[in-house]
Protein backbone atom coordinates (compact mmCIF):
# COMPACT_ATOMS: atom_id res chain seq x y z
CA UNK A 1 0.00 0.00 0.00
CA UNK A 2 1.40 3.93 -0.43
CA UNK A 3 1.68 5.60 2.25
CA UNK A 4 3.49 8.30 0.56
CA UNK A 5 1.55 11.83 0.96
CA UNK A 6 0.18 13.82 -2.64
CA UNK A 7 2.60 16.29 -1.86
CA UNK A 8 5.61 14.25 -1.15
CA UNK A 9 4.71 12.51 -4.48
CA UNK A 10 4.62 15.33 -6.51
CA UNK A 11 8.27 16.30 -5.40
CA UNK A 12 9.36 12.69 -6.18
CA UNK A 13 7.70 13.08 -9.70
CA UNK A 14 9.28 16.24 -9.98
CA UNK A 15 12.79 14.63 -9.62
CA UNK A 16 12.77 13.18 -13.47
CA UNK A 17 12.73 15.86 -15.90
CA UNK A 18 10.47 15.80 -19.04
CA UNK A 19 13.07 16.48 -22.06
CA UNK A 20 10.27 17.43 -25.07
CA UNK A 21 12.77 20.15 -26.09
CA UNK A 22 15.43 18.32 -28.71
CA UNK A 23 14.61 17.61 -32.58
CA UNK A 24 14.44 13.58 -31.68
CA UNK A 25 12.34 10.81 -31.34
CA UNK A 26 12.33 9.59 -28.18
CA UNK A 27 11.97 5.49 -30.24
CA UNK A 28 15.23 3.58 -30.79
CA UNK A 29 16.27 3.23 -34.37
CA UNK A 30 14.02 0.33 -35.14
CA UNK A 31 15.34 -3.02 -34.85
CA UNK A 32 15.27 -4.40 -38.27
CA UNK A 33 16.88 -1.21 -39.53
CA UNK A 34 19.89 -1.39 -36.63
CA UNK A 35 20.20 -5.00 -37.81
CA UNK A 36 21.21 -4.29 -41.27
CA UNK A 37 24.33 -1.58 -39.78
CA UNK A 38 25.07 -4.61 -38.35
CA UNK A 39 24.92 -6.98 -41.05
CA UNK A 40 26.86 -4.25 -43.02
CA UNK A 41 29.62 -4.61 -40.68
CA UNK A 42 30.05 -8.43 -40.70
CA UNK A 43 30.03 -7.94 -44.42
CA UNK A 44 33.15 -6.03 -43.95
CA UNK A 45 31.54 -3.12 -45.69
CA UNK A 46 34.27 -0.40 -43.71
CA UNK A 47 36.03 0.64 -46.73
CA UNK A 48 35.25 4.22 -48.26
CA UNK A 49 32.72 4.27 -51.18
CA UNK A 50 31.89 6.43 -54.55
CA UNK A 51 32.30 9.97 -53.35
CA UNK A 52 28.29 10.86 -54.61
CA UNK A 53 27.48 7.58 -52.04
CA UNK A 54 26.61 4.14 -52.89
CA UNK A 55 25.61 2.89 -56.30
CA UNK A 56 22.84 0.76 -55.06
CA UNK A 57 21.60 3.62 -52.63
CA UNK A 58 21.34 6.15 -55.01
CA UNK A 59 19.01 3.83 -57.21
CA UNK A 60 17.08 3.23 -54.14
CA UNK A 61 17.00 7.26 -53.56
CA UNK A 62 15.99 7.70 -57.22
CA UNK A 63 13.31 5.00 -56.82
CA UNK A 64 12.15 6.52 -53.49
CA UNK A 65 11.68 9.94 -55.27
CA UNK A 66 9.66 8.91 -58.05
CA UNK A 67 7.43 6.98 -56.54
CA UNK A 68 6.36 9.68 -54.22
CA UNK A 69 6.95 12.78 -56.77
CA UNK A 70 6.51 11.15 -59.92
CA UNK A 71 9.64 12.99 -60.68
CA UNK A 72 13.02 11.16 -62.27
CA UNK A 73 16.56 11.89 -61.08
CA UNK A 74 19.55 10.39 -62.34
CA UNK A 75 21.30 8.66 -59.49
CA UNK A 76 24.81 8.45 -61.43
CA UNK A 77 24.82 12.53 -61.07
CA UNK A 78 21.95 13.77 -59.36
CA UNK A 79 21.85 12.43 -56.26
CA UNK A 80 24.57 12.80 -53.84
CA UNK A 81 24.60 11.14 -50.36
CA UNK A 82 25.76 13.18 -47.72
CA UNK A 83 26.24 12.87 -43.51
CA UNK A 84 22.43 14.31 -42.89
CA UNK A 85 20.65 16.94 -43.89
CA UNK A 86 22.62 19.76 -41.51
CA UNK A 87 25.90 19.19 -44.12
CA UNK A 88 23.43 19.01 -47.25
CA UNK A 89 22.34 22.64 -46.42
CA UNK A 90 25.73 23.62 -45.44
CA UNK A 91 27.42 22.46 -49.33
CA UNK A 92 24.49 23.74 -50.96
CA UNK A 93 24.76 27.49 -49.62
CA UNK A 94 28.45 26.66 -49.94
CA UNK A 95 28.06 25.78 -53.81
CA UNK A 96 25.44 27.39 -54.93
CA UNK A 97 26.10 31.35 -53.35
CA UNK A 98 28.99 33.50 -53.06
CA UNK A 99 30.70 35.67 -50.85
CA UNK A 100 28.12 38.72 -49.66
CA UNK A 101 24.88 36.93 -51.47
CA UNK A 102 21.52 37.22 -49.60
CA UNK A 103 19.93 34.11 -48.92
CA UNK A 104 16.23 34.56 -47.91
CA UNK A 105 14.93 32.19 -44.92
CA UNK A 106 11.25 31.74 -43.28
CA UNK A 107 10.81 33.46 -39.87
CA UNK A 108 10.61 31.58 -37.63
CA UNK A 109 12.98 29.14 -39.07
CA UNK A 110 15.32 25.95 -37.80
CA UNK A 111 18.13 28.19 -36.33
CA UNK A 112 20.61 26.08 -38.31
CA UNK A 113 19.82 27.90 -41.50
CA UNK A 114 21.53 31.15 -39.92
CA UNK A 115 24.32 30.04 -38.80
CA UNK A 116 25.34 28.34 -41.70
CA UNK A 117 25.03 31.32 -43.38
CA UNK A 118 26.65 33.90 -41.32
CA UNK A 119 29.33 31.04 -40.59
CA UNK A 120 30.01 31.15 -44.78
CA UNK A 121 30.22 35.39 -44.67
CA UNK A 122 25.82 35.49 -46.46
CA UNK A 123 23.19 37.23 -45.85
CA UNK A 124 20.45 36.13 -43.66
CA UNK A 125 17.28 37.80 -44.76
CA UNK A 126 13.95 36.51 -42.89
CA UNK A 127 10.98 36.05 -45.03
CA UNK A 128 7.60 35.35 -42.84
CA UNK A 129 5.85 32.63 -42.69
CA UNK A 130 2.37 32.12 -44.41
CA UNK A 131 -0.02 30.59 -42.17
CA UNK A 132 -2.92 31.07 -43.72
CA UNK A 133 -3.29 30.06 -47.52
CA UNK A 134 -6.58 32.62 -48.83
CA UNK A 135 -5.63 34.48 -51.90
CA UNK A 136 -5.76 37.89 -49.61
CA UNK A 137 -2.89 36.23 -47.87
CA UNK A 138 -1.08 35.01 -50.47
CA UNK A 139 -1.03 38.15 -52.38
CA UNK A 140 0.02 40.57 -49.52
CA UNK A 141 3.20 37.24 -48.69
CA UNK A 142 3.98 37.64 -52.70
CA UNK A 143 4.64 41.37 -52.27
CA UNK A 144 6.22 41.47 -49.10
CA UNK A 145 8.77 38.11 -50.64
CA UNK A 146 8.89 40.90 -53.63
CA UNK A 147 10.14 43.71 -51.56
CA UNK A 148 13.30 41.35 -49.83
CA UNK A 149 14.78 40.29 -53.36
CA UNK A 150 17.45 42.48 -54.34
CA UNK A 151 20.20 41.67 -57.12
CA UNK A 152 22.18 39.93 -54.31
CA UNK A 153 19.75 37.85 -53.74
CA UNK A 154 20.57 34.12 -54.51
CA UNK A 155 18.54 31.25 -53.03
CA UNK A 156 15.43 30.84 -50.98
CA UNK A 157 15.08 28.03 -48.31
CA UNK A 158 11.41 26.53 -48.15
CA UNK A 159 10.98 24.01 -45.32
CA UNK A 160 7.83 22.02 -45.31
CA UNK A 161 6.25 20.55 -43.33
CA UNK A 162 7.86 23.16 -41.34
CA UNK A 163 10.08 23.50 -38.21
CA UNK A 164 9.17 24.57 -35.55
CA UNK A 165 5.07 25.35 -36.46
CA UNK A 166 4.38 22.19 -38.76
CA UNK A 167 2.73 23.89 -41.48
CA UNK A 168 2.24 22.13 -44.54
CA UNK A 169 3.00 23.33 -48.55
CA UNK A 170 -0.48 24.14 -49.83
CA UNK A 171 -0.19 23.40 -53.99
CA UNK A 172 -2.37 27.09 -54.01
CA UNK A 173 0.61 28.79 -52.63
CA UNK A 174 3.30 26.72 -55.12
CA UNK A 175 1.86 27.96 -57.86
CA UNK A 176 1.79 31.45 -56.69
CA UNK A 177 5.56 31.17 -55.75
CA UNK A 178 6.02 30.16 -59.20
CA UNK A 179 4.63 32.63 -60.76
CA UNK A 180 5.88 35.09 -58.86
CA UNK A 181 9.57 33.69 -59.50
CA UNK A 182 9.10 34.19 -62.91
CA UNK A 183 10.50 37.38 -62.14
CA UNK A 184 13.73 36.48 -61.05
CA UNK A 185 14.84 33.67 -63.47
CA UNK A 186 18.10 33.24 -61.31
CA UNK A 187 16.68 32.53 -57.80
CA UNK A 188 17.48 28.84 -56.58
CA UNK A 189 14.89 26.86 -54.66
CA UNK A 190 16.63 24.79 -51.52
CA UNK A 191 13.76 22.84 -50.58
CA UNK A 192 14.37 21.37 -47.16
CA UNK A 193 11.98 18.43 -46.96
CA UNK A 194 13.39 16.59 -43.47
CA UNK A 195 10.31 16.09 -42.22
CA UNK A 196 8.37 15.19 -45.62
CA UNK A 197 7.40 11.50 -44.19
CA UNK A 198 5.84 12.84 -41.44
CA UNK A 199 2.08 14.13 -42.15
CA UNK A 200 -0.99 13.85 -40.71
CA UNK A 201 -4.90 13.58 -42.14
CA UNK A 202 -4.13 11.81 -44.72
CA UNK A 203 -1.89 15.33 -46.46
CA UNK A 204 0.20 15.13 -48.90
CA UNK A 205 3.94 15.42 -49.77
CA UNK A 206 4.27 18.14 -51.98
CA UNK A 207 7.38 19.45 -53.15
CA UNK A 208 8.13 22.10 -55.76
CA UNK A 209 9.53 20.00 -58.10
CA UNK A 210 6.29 18.60 -58.80
CA UNK A 211 5.83 21.85 -61.09
CA UNK A 212 8.18 22.04 -64.33
CA UNK A 213 9.08 25.65 -63.89
CA UNK A 214 10.55 25.12 -60.46
CA UNK A 215 12.24 21.66 -60.89
CA UNK A 216 15.04 23.38 -62.68
CA UNK A 217 16.14 25.85 -60.06
CA UNK A 218 15.19 23.37 -57.49
CA UNK A 219 17.33 21.27 -54.86
CA UNK A 220 15.99 18.58 -52.72
CA UNK A 221 17.29 17.80 -49.22
CA UNK A 222 16.21 15.01 -47.67
CA UNK A 223 17.42 13.16 -44.28
CA UNK A 224 16.21 9.79 -42.56
CA UNK A 225 17.07 10.98 -39.29
CA UNK A 226 13.74 11.93 -38.24
CA UNK A 227 11.47 9.84 -39.99
CA UNK A 228 13.27 6.69 -39.08
CA UNK A 229 14.32 7.48 -35.78
CA UNK A 230 18.31 7.78 -37.79
CA UNK A 231 19.30 10.83 -35.97
CA UNK A 232 22.63 9.24 -34.47
CA UNK A 233 23.44 7.55 -37.73
CA UNK A 234 23.97 10.85 -39.66
CA UNK A 235 22.54 10.06 -43.20
CA UNK A 236 21.17 12.02 -45.72
CA UNK A 237 20.71 13.12 -49.64
CA UNK A 238 20.35 15.71 -51.83
CA UNK A 239 18.79 15.82 -55.43
CA UNK A 240 19.27 18.46 -57.97
CA UNK A 241 19.16 18.98 -61.67
CA UNK A 242 22.53 18.27 -63.43
CA UNK A 243 23.80 21.93 -63.75
CA UNK A 244 23.01 22.45 -59.86
CA UNK A 245 24.05 19.18 -59.12
CA UNK A 246 27.69 19.28 -60.84
CA UNK A 247 28.56 22.39 -58.75
CA UNK A 248 27.34 20.65 -55.35
CA UNK A 249 29.61 18.04 -56.07
CA UNK A 250 32.98 19.66 -56.21
CA UNK A 251 32.25 21.30 -52.73
CA UNK A 252 30.90 18.17 -51.44
CA UNK A 253 33.78 16.20 -52.25
CA UNK A 254 36.13 18.62 -50.14
CA UNK A 255 33.62 19.39 -47.46
CA UNK A 256 32.11 15.81 -46.74
CA UNK A 257 34.09 13.22 -48.73
CA UNK A 258 31.59 10.96 -48.23
CA UNK A 259 28.53 9.80 -46.14
CA UNK A 260 29.53 6.91 -43.78
CA UNK A 261 29.90 2.92 -45.49
CA UNK A 262 27.72 1.50 -42.58
CA UNK A 263 24.85 4.23 -42.48
CA UNK A 264 24.63 4.20 -46.49
CA UNK A 265 24.00 0.75 -46.03
CA UNK A 266 21.22 1.20 -43.27
CA UNK A 267 19.95 3.77 -45.09
CA UNK A 268 19.59 1.79 -48.09
CA UNK A 269 17.39 -1.42 -46.19
CA UNK A 270 15.23 1.45 -44.58
CA UNK A 271 13.57 2.95 -48.04
CA UNK A 272 13.23 -0.35 -49.05
CA UNK A 273 11.68 -2.15 -46.58
CA UNK A 274 10.52 0.92 -44.25
CA UNK A 275 7.04 1.83 -45.36
CA UNK A 276 5.41 0.04 -42.38
CA UNK A 277 7.79 1.77 -39.76
CA UNK A 278 7.05 4.89 -41.42
CA UNK A 279 2.86 4.29 -40.87
CA UNK A 280 3.80 2.92 -37.27
CA UNK A 281 5.21 6.40 -36.48
CA UNK A 282 3.12 8.12 -38.28
CA UNK A 283 0.26 6.73 -36.37
CA UNK A 284 1.63 7.33 -33.07
CA UNK A 285 2.70 10.91 -33.82
CA UNK A 286 -0.80 11.52 -34.73
CA UNK A 287 -2.38 10.46 -31.82
CA UNK A 288 0.07 12.31 -29.70
CA UNK A 289 -0.79 14.96 -31.78
CA UNK A 290 -4.57 15.09 -31.15
CA UNK A 291 -4.33 14.73 -27.46
CA UNK A 292 -1.89 17.31 -26.98
CA UNK A 293 -3.26 20.12 -29.01
CA UNK A 294 -6.79 19.17 -27.33
CA UNK A 295 -4.98 19.50 -23.80
CA UNK A 296 -3.48 22.83 -24.57
CA UNK A 297 -6.03 24.53 -26.26
CA UNK A 298 -8.16 23.40 -23.03
CA UNK A 299 -5.86 26.04 -20.91
CA UNK A 300 -7.36 29.33 -21.53
CA UNK A 301 -4.12 31.35 -21.99
CA UNK A 302 -3.00 28.64 -24.33
CA UNK A 303 -3.62 28.91 -28.15
CA UNK A 304 -1.75 26.32 -30.22
CA UNK A 305 -2.38 25.24 -33.93
CA UNK A 306 -2.71 21.73 -34.84
CA UNK A 307 0.37 20.98 -36.85
CA UNK A 308 -0.24 19.41 -40.56
CA UNK A 309 3.27 17.46 -40.13
CA UNK A 310 6.71 17.42 -38.30
CA UNK A 311 6.14 16.32 -34.87
CA UNK A 312 6.01 19.65 -33.10
CA UNK A 313 3.27 21.85 -31.51
CA UNK A 314 4.18 25.28 -31.66
CA UNK A 315 1.39 26.98 -28.73
CA UNK A 316 1.57 30.73 -28.46
CA UNK A 317 1.91 31.72 -24.73
CA UNK A 318 1.40 35.44 -25.34
CA UNK A 319 -1.43 35.35 -22.82
CA UNK A 320 0.92 34.93 -19.88
CA UNK A 321 2.92 38.39 -20.12
CA UNK A 322 6.09 37.40 -20.45
CA UNK A 323 8.80 36.68 -22.68
CA UNK A 324 9.50 32.85 -24.43
CA UNK A 325 12.71 33.13 -22.23
CA UNK A 326 11.03 33.69 -19.25
CA UNK A 327 8.30 31.69 -19.69
CA UNK A 328 10.86 28.15 -20.49
CA UNK A 329 13.01 29.04 -17.74
CA UNK A 330 10.29 28.98 -15.25
CA UNK A 331 8.41 25.85 -16.63
CA UNK A 332 12.02 24.49 -15.83
CA UNK A 333 12.58 25.57 -11.99
CA UNK A 334 9.16 25.10 -11.18
CA UNK A 335 7.93 21.76 -12.95
CA UNK A 336 11.69 20.10 -15.08
CA UNK A 337 9.69 20.46 -18.22
CA UNK A 338 12.25 21.29 -20.88
CA UNK A 339 11.10 22.97 -24.06
CA UNK A 340 12.56 25.27 -26.16
CA UNK A 341 11.39 29.03 -26.38
CA UNK A 342 9.94 30.36 -29.98
CA UNK A 343 12.81 32.95 -30.10
CA UNK A 344 15.64 31.06 -30.92
CA UNK A 345 13.41 30.18 -34.38
CA UNK A 346 13.00 34.13 -35.45
CA UNK A 347 11.16 37.33 -34.29
CA UNK A 348 8.05 35.66 -35.38
CA UNK A 349 8.78 32.91 -32.85
CA UNK A 350 8.52 35.27 -29.95
CA UNK A 351 5.19 34.33 -27.70
CA UNK A 352 5.87 31.11 -28.69
CA UNK A 353 7.16 27.69 -27.14
CA UNK A 354 8.20 24.69 -28.98
CA UNK A 355 7.13 21.17 -28.03
CA UNK A 356 8.33 17.68 -29.23
CA UNK A 357 5.58 15.17 -28.92
CA UNK A 358 7.23 12.39 -30.98
CA UNK A 359 7.76 10.49 -26.90
CA UNK A 360 5.81 7.84 -25.39
CA UNK A 361 2.57 8.79 -24.62
CA UNK A 362 2.61 8.82 -20.48
CA UNK A 363 4.77 11.78 -21.00
CA UNK A 364 2.62 13.98 -22.39
CA UNK A 365 0.17 12.95 -19.91
CA UNK A 366 2.67 13.86 -17.32
CA UNK A 367 3.62 17.21 -19.12
CA UNK A 368 0.25 18.17 -19.23
CA UNK A 369 -0.39 16.92 -15.31
CA UNK A 370 2.55 18.96 -14.23
CA UNK A 371 1.32 22.15 -16.69
CA UNK A 372 -1.79 22.17 -14.82
CA UNK A 373 -0.33 22.73 -11.60
CA UNK A 374 2.44 25.15 -13.04
CA UNK A 375 -0.59 26.89 -14.79
CA UNK A 376 -3.19 26.47 -11.78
Amino acid sequence: MNNIKPEIQNIISLKKPIYVDRGTPSSNTPEAISRAGIQAINAKKTYYTDIRGTKSLRQIISDSLHNKLGIKYNPEQEIIVTPGAGPGIFILIMALSSLGDSILIPDPCWPGYKSMINALNRKAILYPMLFKTNKNSIDKWNQKLQSLITPKTRLIILNFPHNPTGINLNKQWLLSFADLLEKYPNLIILSDETYHEIIFDNGKYISPVILPELKSRSVLIHTLSKSYAMTGWRIGYVAAPLHLACQIYKTHIAANCHASSISQETAAYALEHGSEIIKKFQQHYQFNRDYLISELNAFKKIKCLSPKGTFYAFPDISEFGVSSNEFVESLAESEKIFVYSGSIYGSMGENHIRINFAVKFNILKELIHRLKRYIG
